[in-house]
């Protein structure tokens, strides 16, 4: 046999063994026949449908624990619709009017792992011709389909998302079709929602719920009841919230639809953190992260990663909270979503923030500001202008701060955010604490404080009565801020917001010392100090340690004042010699890393993928920087701002990631300073060492030989200060 001929047997045999496979897994979808099937996530099972032109097809499926999406493709080949509307539990519906004569392919399409497996029921039927009624719901799928589009934009398109809604509501009525009214009318609530209109989408879901049970529409109902949850948690009412979420989180088990559940744990979590129940939040947040994983739905991954960074952001982990938002923001980039994105930024502002890196903060609420405009989503401008306004106070920029709190106020109350509008009013009122006017300042913080109890916000009711305390302290009603310290600190403990607790101790200190209580005082600013310090451990960032040491510098100056305070009042119990050893702590911190780092090579052992990582972003920083000073057009210059900032975020990450698996890192973190016994240890007879500190109100110097110590108060900072700079 010539091989020729050889090759045309061996094709011809391969064409038939096709011919033979495709027929076995493709089946005759017959009309009025139910087929039930069990499919895997990322599975496709294809079935033939033979049609005449002009011939009215619907084919129907139920979904069960699993998300399906129907695709018809027309004779030679092309798709004709794709419909995926719903989700596990629920049912999809496919209308279309044959153009062609022949055999049509519908597949069926199961989402998630395939770990996940499911199964469905498929029913076809089958018209001699279209009807007005059938083209009416042909067209009422369609405007249901841009309509689902459209909602992936969020607040941008929300109108037109309604008004298409809208249109297909009309027709589903007019048919009597009671499964879609319900879909409609749920989604045009969600559409509000989207829209920070919340009650207007209470309305929707309240009309949409009933007809979701009168169908017995599980799957509908378990998603509107979370909507619910949803409009309610936007109007801060927490509780009310949980009440839908978890009868929606039941039905969604019930039911076996992953996402929904995912969601619904997601929500949970995001409303058990407005609660500051930080540890159930985590809880839940977890839950829903690896239901996304395992679904492989990567925007609501993200979703999770952000919430998931929130919450350490929230514990004061903030390195963790780091890693979570580059994580997040990767993925948002990825499937093109530009609303996450500005949470992501936002996010990334709080931490930012936190760490005392403001002018970093400032730049990245400004995107966030910029991104929550383009797509329309008032409420989240609302939270970037107060998150804005607090890094301009922080700047001391105190008339930039009240522009921002007075715009974010204006959004809360127009949008009925009680929790935006509680923030709004706190931080106006920190402001004009700062411009000493007391009363104006107890107003504000009093309305703020009022709302937070409405509302059950522990964490901001702590914060509005720490800062209550401190508008009294400074009008010298030591008393009342105590009473109103001691109520903030019970809460911060209570939701473990460690940044709270240091900083109310430290509040603590000094109204005590204001009393004339120094031993109470040296307690609690010891207690804020251990906290300050357990904190500060976590972060492996030297930019961020050094921000954070900076922001907690008058900690170490107070507990030195107060241990010399004790000493001139009983020379004799070596509170200096203690006085002597915090002032070196506090040097020490920060110098300590420094050199310790500067003769230790932290890439050794490291994976070379780090180090390559590290490279690539200094190489990318070097070449935009040069680009910078290149740039002529204004649009430029501010499109490579925004690349060199983000790559400055890349490579500080970069380098954290690198001292995180760095063995030498982990020993330099766990330097400690020297005592007075080990400092007079390495000092000869004819040494004499000064070592000094400057406060606010008060100043020391020590001398310090081998066998003595010897102390001297100064004049404040200010005047040293002052005194130097005549010596220049």
């Amino acid at each position: 046999m010539s091989r020729h001929i050889y090759h045309l047997l061996l094709s011809l045999c391969l064409i038939g063994i096709g011919q033979v496979v495709q027929a076995q897994e493709s089946p005759q979808l017959e009309p009025n026949q139910t087929v039930d099937r069990e499919i895997a996530g990322g599975e496709s099972q294809t079935y033939q449908i033979r049609l005449t032109a002009g011939q009215f097809l619907r084919v129907r499926a139920e979904q069960k624990a699993i998300d399906v999406t129907l695709a018809l493709a027309a004779p030679d080949g092309k798709q004709v619709v794709e419909m995926n509307l719903t989700r596990a539990g629920g049912l999809e519906s496919l209308s279309e009017e044959a153009l062609a004569s022949g055999d049509y392919r519908l597949t069926l399409r199961a989402a998630g792992s395939d770990k996940l497996v499911g199964s469905y029921q498929v029913r076809l039927e089958v018209m001699a011709t279209a009807t007005s009624q059938d083209r009416q719901r042909i067209a009422a799928e369609r405007l249901m389909l841009e309509a689902n589009e459209l909602r992936k934009h969020g607040g941008k398109t929300a109108e037109q998302t309604i008004e298409k809604l809208q249109q297909a509501l009309l027709v589903w009525r007019e048919t009597g079709d009671q499964y879609w009214v319900a879909w409609s009318l749920s989604n045009i609530g969600v559409a509000y929602s989207n829209l920070s209109r919340y009650e207007k989408a209470i309305e929707y879901f309240e009309k949409a719920l009933p007809i979701h049970r009168e169908v017995n529409d599980r799957s509908g109902e378990g998603s509107t009841l979370n909507s619910l949850g949803v409009a309610y948690a936007g109007m801060s009412r927490s509780e009310k919230a949980i009440e839908y979420y978890e009868p929606a989180l039941a039905i969604a088990r019930e039911i076996k639809n992953r996402s929904e559940e995912g969601n619904t744990l997601r929500n949970l979590g995001s409303v058990y953190w407005s609660l500051s129940r930080f540890e159930k939040a985590l809880e839940y947040r977890e839950q829903a992260l690896a239901i996304y994983r395992e679904v492989k739905n990567r925007a609501d991954e993200a979703s999770a990663l952000n919430a998931l960074g929130s919450t350490y952001s929230s514990l004061s982990r903030y390195e963790k909270a780091l890693e979570y938002y580059e994580q997040a923001l990767a993925i948002h980039r990825e499937v093109k979503n530009r609303f996450g994105e500005g949470i992501v930024f936002n996010n990334l502002g709080r931490v930012y923030n936190a760490l005392s890196r403001y002018e970093k903060a400032i730049e990245f609420y400004e995107q966030a500001l910029t991104i929550y405009r383009e797509v329309k989503q008032r409420a989240n401008e609302g939270i970037a202008l107060n998150a804005l306004g607090n890094a301009y106070y922080s700047l001391s920029r105190f008339e930039k701060a009240i522009e921002c709190y007075e715009q974010a106020l204006a959004i809360a109350r127009e949008v009925k955010n009680r929790f935006g509008e509680g923030n709004a009013l706190g931080n106006l009122g920190n402001v004009y604490s700062s411009l000493s006017n007391n009363e104006k300042a107890i107003e504000y913080l009093g309305q703020e404080l009022t709302i937070y109890r409405e509302i059950k916000n522990r964490s901001g009711e702590g914060n509005s009565l720490n800062n209550l305390g401190l508008v009294h302290f400074s009008l010298s009603r030591y008393e009342k801020a105590i009473e109103y310290y001691e109520q903030a600190l019970a809460i911060a403990r209570e939701v473990k917001i460690r940044y709270r607790e240091a900083d109310v101790l430290y509040n603590l200190a000094q109204a005590n010392l204001a009393q004339g209580n120094i031993p109470a005082a040296q307690t609690h600013i010891e207690e804020s100090l251990k906290v300050a310090e357990s904190i500060r451990a976590d972060l492996l960032s030297p930019e961020s340690r050094a921000s954070f040491l900076a922001n907690v510098q008058n900690f170490y100056q107070l507990h030195t004042d107060l241990l010399m305070r004790r000493h001139q009042a009983e020379p004799t119990m070596g509170f200096d010699a203690l006085a002597v050893e915090v002032s070196e702590r506090q040097r020490a911190r920060s110098l300590l890393d420094l050199l310790a780092e500067s003769g230790t090579d932290l890439r050794q052992g490291i994976a070379p993928a780090l180090i390559e990582r590290e490279e690539k972003l200094a190489k990318q920083l070097n070449d935009k920087a040069q680009q910078l000073t290149k740039a002529a057009k204004p649009e430029q210059i501010a499109a490579l701002k925004r690349e060199i900032s983000q790559l400055e975020n890349d490579y500080e990450q970069a380098q954290t990631a690198i001292r995180k698996a760095s063995p030498q890192y982990a020993a330099l973190t766990q330097t400690q300073p020297l005592k007075l016994k080990e400092i007079q240890a390495q000092l000869d007879a004819d040494t004499l060492l000064l070592e000094y500190s400057l406060g606010e109100e008060r100043s020391y110097l020590w001398a310090i030989t081998k066998d003595s110590l010897t102390s001297y108060e100064l004049p404040k900072e200010v005047e040293n200060q002052k005194e130097c700079a005549r010596g220049l």
